[in-house]
């Protein structure tokens, strides 16, 4: 029987992308990948959105605003979030300390099927609260 196979995802090197995180491709398979993805203090990703993928982010440790359509949400380590194809997102680093997150795309993360949509986005919403 073959032994398994041990990776240290901090070992794995960054992809280049285009909200300058510390992205790092950890699986990809036929139906799904996933990204390990740490975000350094008061950084924040680019609003945009997806037409065919479907995203889940899973946050690890740090907190955070998840802004999504008109909406925003607070999120913090133990949140998971699933967003929809079609779905306007960006996604800040509101603390002291690294967010960490992983980024479940479904089907697989494609460059192409990335939308940049300016920066509409609006903070101008009221935050929920996961409770």
């Amino acid at each position: 029987m073959p032994h398994p196979k041990l990776i240290d995802v901090y070992e794995l090197p960054t992809v280049s992308n285009v909200c300058n995180q510390n992205l790092r491709e950890v699986i990809s398979l036929p139906k799904v990948s996933l990204a390990h993805v740490m975000m350094n203090g008061d950084n924040v990703s680019l609003w945009h959105q997806h037409s065919r993928m479907s995203e889940v982010y899973f946050i690890l440790e740090g907190e955070g605003i998840l802004y999504y359509g008109n909406r925003a949400l607070q999120v913090e380590k133990g949140i998971y979030v699933v967003l929809p194809p079609h779905t306007p997102h960006k996604l800040k680093n509101t603390g002291k300390s690294d967010l960490e997150h992983l980024v479940f795309a479904i089907p697989p993360f494609d460059s192409h099927d990335v939308e940049l949509l300016g920066d509409d986005a609006t903070e101008d919403v009221v935050i929920e609260r996961w409770d």
